[in-house]
């Protein structure tokens, strides 16, 4: 028995052995991803994200700013393995790199290539779902050009560090990307930042472990005497580009060289350039060490060189640090300014849009959203997408019969003459099914959507029982078309009548007024535009014109015939949208007993300088039967057609835009 507690001991001694042995293992596969340098990436890719997008803090879209930072970061990771599995013959010959998981055998090569291979192409596959195609493609090339470019560049030319930048100032890139769904001239601003910085904080790594590099046969220094130039003017040159030339303290360095004599100047600029990363001053301290010629201007170079050694451990970190701070707050605006900035306030105040769907609709989606109601019988759809494109192209394409035809939702639509007449009805015709119910129709009770005294005119003055019914109908439908129409453009909303095909009676003229009394926003942004739809023809703009139309569309359940009255709005203040559309029902054969289709063309005001705006509808109207357990069932199928059809539609114009503007 005295042999048990020796047993029980080397059991729980093996048992913590296996635990440690597992925890060495992933502590292993941790550093083989890199992990410091995969911290400067992710800053530096949520620095791009932040700035793009712009969002006030409050608001911010967090999920997808994770998203993107996780899927970056696996892609750094893969191609960190995938580097040291490329170049492990020759870290082997390097002290630095002598103890790294693959060149002391802790993992085998071929287990590195599956988790390297893994990590990368899950990452980028990550950021396709999570953020968009943009963002993916750019990781992509950032992981080709680092393995397939940098890396054997390094045995090749010194100038490697110049390609190597490239995929290392990437992530901003990435981030932006993520952001916005493009790259705008900042992105590419902080592109550069980063590609400055990469070039002094290499060459200080390089000339630090120079024998180190040159032991393993990486030429990432010259071979000859011409190493101590090339290195003094890799961290000289970026580290004079990252200075503002505005500022004062370039000003000043301006004056001393004017005034003192060039090694002084070099001095000044090193202790410039030290500013922005210390391992950059060292090197450049010893580089220029070896060229002064008087011993007395060797001995206080190195002075000054050793008291920037002092600091150049504890600062070694601070750079990076410092860099994703600089990143973070350039060209960042306000809160309060990103908050109150148009389209955006609107989309937030009045629409209760979330981050991620104004982020959707920046980056070129076209979001629709049903915006809640105050009845059943009202229904709200908002839409909006952002085209690369101008408003007055959209102009153009909204006043194009023959490109609206193309559109999904139109069957048929044309314009009507000024004065209106009778053979502008051309093709609205009803529906064979609509046909046979208008025989049988009464007040109250019918299917299409008509006032007592047309009901009255159809049984009246249409013979059932002869084979050319549908073009009675027709003809008289169109008929009686034309003098509705004549009596609006006499009377306003007084004249449109009062539906009697259901068992409440709509009239239609105070149907539209309650309606429009729900939208909060059109007063405050478009209020001359509000006061004519609602006293057409007694009040009237400048700035605004108005068109009749019919046309039959199909909005996901039956087709619909529709009078309708276009009003375009022209903005006179560069503050205001500069055109808003409003498409006022005047008749429908089905389910509308009002409607308003409300579009504004909202220039990008971020981007002045290419084409580019935001697009934004709301669609209002009142329908009857939506109450009830059927009228709940049906309203509930209606609305998601409905939304489901704007999506498409506003997809559909921009796509039509753009191919328009290229």
């Amino acid at each position: 028995m005295a042999t048990e507690p020796i047993l029980a001991a080397l059991e729980v001694s093996a048992v913590h052995g296996r635990r440690m042995a597992s925890s060495n293992v992933l502590f292993d596969y941790w550093a083989l991803t890199k992990p410091e340098i995969n911290f400067l990436i992710a800053m530096t890719a949520a620095a791009g994200y932040w700035v793009g997008s712009r969002a006030a803090l409050p608001h911010f879209p967090w999920m997808p700013f994770l998203h993107t930072l996780f899927g970056t970061v696996l892609v750094a990771s893969g191609a960190a393995t995938l580097n040291q599995l490329i170049e492990l013959r020759y870290d082997a010959q390097m002290r630095r790199t002598a103890r790294r998981p693959l060149v002391s055998g802790r993992i085998a090569p071929s287990h590195a290539l599956w988790f390297g291979v893994l990590l990368s192409i899950f990452g980028v596959v990550y950021l396709a779902i999570s953020t968009n195609a943009l963002a993916s493609l750019l990781a992509a090339l950032t992981l080709l050009s680092y393995l397939f470019l940098y890396t054997p560049l390094k045995r090749i030319t010194p100038l490697c560090t110049l390609v190597g930048a490239i995929p290392g100032a990437a992530p901003p890139l990435i981030g932006w990307a993520a952001a916005r769904g493009r790259l705008d001239p900042t992105a590419w601003v902080l592109f550069a930042i980063v590609f400055l910085w990469q070039l002094p904080h290499f060459m200080s790594i390089a000339w630090m472990y120079r024998e180190d590099y040159a032991r393993a046969g990486y030429l990432v220094l010259p071979a000859s005497e011409l190493k101590d130039r090339f290195v003094a003017w890799q961290c000289l040159l970026p580290g004079n580009g990252l200075l503002c030339r505005g500022s004062r303290s370039w000003r000043r360095l301006s004056l001393l060289q004017r005034t003192l004599r060039p090694s002084k100047v070099r001095r000044q600029r090193a202790a410039a350039a030290s500013c922005f990363d210390p391992l950059s001053s060292g090197a450049v301290c010893s580089a220029r060490a070896g060229q002064e010629m008087t011993l007395t201007k060797t001995r206080h170079l190195r002075r000054e060189c050793e008291r920037n050694a002092k600091t150049m451990l504890t600062g070694i970190r601070f750079p990076r640090a410092l860099l994703a701070a600089l990143l973070l707050s350039l060209v960042q605006p306000s809160a309060s300014n990103a908050q109150n900035a148009e389209p955006f306030k609107f989309f937030r105040d009045y629409i209760g849009l979330k981050e991620d769907q104004i982020a959707a609709i920046r980056n070129g989606k076209a979001v629709a959203k049903i915006v809640e109601s105050r009845t059943p019988d009202e229904v709200f759809v908002f839409g909006s997408v952002y085209a690369r494109s101008t408003p007055e192209e959209y102009l153009k394409l909204a006043s194009d019969i023959a490109e609206l035809r193309k559109l999904p939702t139109y069957l048929a639509i044309r314009k009507f003459s000024d004065p209106p007449r009778l053979s502008d009805l051309e093709g609205f015709t009803l529906e064979p099914e609509d046909i046979k119910q208008l025989k049988n129709c009464e007040p109250g009770h019918c299917e299409v959507q008509l006032p007592t005294e047309a009901m009255d005119e159809f049984k009246q003055s249409v013979n059932w029982s002869v084979p050319d019914t549908a073009n009675q109908v027709n003809r008289l439908g169109q008929k009686m078309a034309l003098e509705a129409l004549e009596r609006y453009i006499q009377g306003g909303n007084a004249a449109l009548g009062t539906y009697r095909d259901k068992h409440h009676p709509a009239e239609v003229a105070e149907t539209f007024r309650s309606l429009l009394s729900r939208s909060k926003a059109l007063p405050v942004y478009l209020p001359e535009l509000d006061r004519y739809l609602l006293d057409y023809p007694e009040t009237g703009a400048e700035n605004i014109q108005s068109e009749f139309y019919w046309e039959k569309v199909n909005f996901g359940l039956k087709p619909t015939l529709r009078i309708v009255q276009a009003i375009l709005y022209r903005g006179p203040r560069s503050t205001d949208p500069a055109y808003a559309i409003a498409v006022k029902q005047l008749y429908a054969s089905h389910y509308f007993e009002t409607a308003l289709d409300l579009t504004v063309c909202v220039r990008d005001q971020e981007n002045p300088e290419r084409p580019g705006f935001y697009l934004i509808t709301l669609k209002g109207s009142q329908q009857a039967g939506l109450t009830g357990l059927k009228g709940g069932i049906v309203r509930k199928v209606a609305v998601d057609r409905t939304r489901s059809s704007l999506e498409r539609a506003l997809a559909a114009i921009k796509q039509r835009l753009e191919t328009r503007t290229k």
